[in-house]
């Protein structure tokens, strides 16, 4: 749509409108006519009274023959005709002077008026054309309104089109994402089957061990699930035994465990176990002595030992196993030779 653009001219604050210059020059003509008149007529009614014999001086009311043949004997000051002349002949100069100047007031007011006329001519071009332009303009706004309005409704659609689509996406990747679970959950439970066995066997091990340790009251299990190996114990006719102590045993007994069925070749661990001081403290003295005991006894009753078990301690193990057979070192805080490498860390 075209744009129409209305240029507005400013005059200067001193410069008068049309219609004042024209009111001033009609003044200027009317008070010039009037003025010219007046002249006039008292140019003439001075001519008269010089032509006619019989009227009047008008300071000494004396006819005016009278005068010219005697003088004036009455006035103080005498009448002199001839400067009445001059005077009455400058008036009808300046009558006709003033004439002028109102003819030409006349052509100015003619020209003012054809222009003022011109004037009205192109104001009321220029009013239907603001008027037009101030249409578009109003129409412009309110097409401008529509379609900001329109644009707002888009983008509210594209935006709920954009969720629709989101969501429908999240719920395709939730598929696909459930089907992954699914897979990864299956693979999980046949790998479960498939370790039973071994962990039955394990467990089988694990069994043992605690109910050599404590023979005629304590059981467990190794059981595998979703969250992982799960190792039990417990003591089915005792009480005294601290919550610390079973924790601890299980640890021992789950670890030696594995050692044993490394030690069978029935693993891919090697058959080496380091326990670097275990709580003894948290095990009462039967326990902590059935640890070294069972130990032994596997390496008695094996022909060549297949393992390795190093126990760092600062209890001293059941007085059968103290030889030197069996502890390869000692260390203590004093002297500094006897220290852990023979310097202190």
């Amino acid at each position: 749509m075209g744009q129409i653009t209305v240029e507005v001219i400013r005059l200067p604050g001193s410069v008068p409108s049309a219609n004042q210059q024209r009111s001033k020059h009609s003044t200027i003509y009317a008070t010039k006519i009037v003025e010219a008149g007046h002249l006039k007529a008292e140019a003439e009614v001075a001519v008269l009274n010089a032509e006619n014999q019989h009227v009047m001086c008008p300071m000494c009311r004396v006819p005016i023959n009278e005068i010219k043949a005697k003088g004036c004997g009455i006035s103080v000051n005498p009448c002199n005709m001839e400067e009445i002349e001059k005077q009455n002949a400058k008036k009808i100069v300046e009558a006709k002077e003033l004439e002028k100047q109102a003819n030409i007031s006349s052509q100015e007011v003619k020209a003012i008026n054809a222009k003022i006329d011109q004037l009205d001519d192109v104001i009321r071009s220029l009013t239907k054309q603001i008027r037009a332009a101030s249409k578009i303009a109003t129409d412009n706004a309110e097409m401008a309104r529509e379609i900001q309005e329109g644009v707002l409704e888009k983008r509210m659609l594209l935006d709920t089109a954009r969720k629709l689509s989101k969501k429908r996406s999240d719920i395709t990747n939730s598929g696909v994402a459930q089907n992954r679970l699914d897979e990864e959950r299956e693979k999980m439970r046949s790998g479960r089957q498939r370790s039973l066995p071994k962990i039955g066997q394990i467990s089988d091990v694990y069994r043992g061990i605690l109910s050599t340790c404590f023979p005629g009251g304590m059981d467990g299990s190794i059981e595998l699930d979703g969250n992982g190996l799960k190792v039990d114990a417990y003591f089915s006719g005792r009480s005294d035994v601290s919550t610390a102590a079973l924790e601890s045993l299980k640890i021992v007994a789950f670890d030696l465990s594995a050692m044993h069925r490394a030690s069978e070749g029935k693993t891919d661990l090697p058959a080496f176990l380091l326990h670097d001081s275990p709580r003894e403290a948290d095990l009462d003295s039967a326990l902590y002595a059935a640890i070294f005991t069972l130990a032994a006894e596997w390496e008695f009753g094996s022909g060549v030992c297949s393992f390795q078990y190093i126990v760092t301690t600062t209890t001293a193990p059941p007085e059968r196993l103290q030889g030197d057979e069996f502890v390869k070192l000692k260390m203590s805080s004093t002297p500094p030779n006897d220290r852990l490498f023979r310097t202190d860390l």
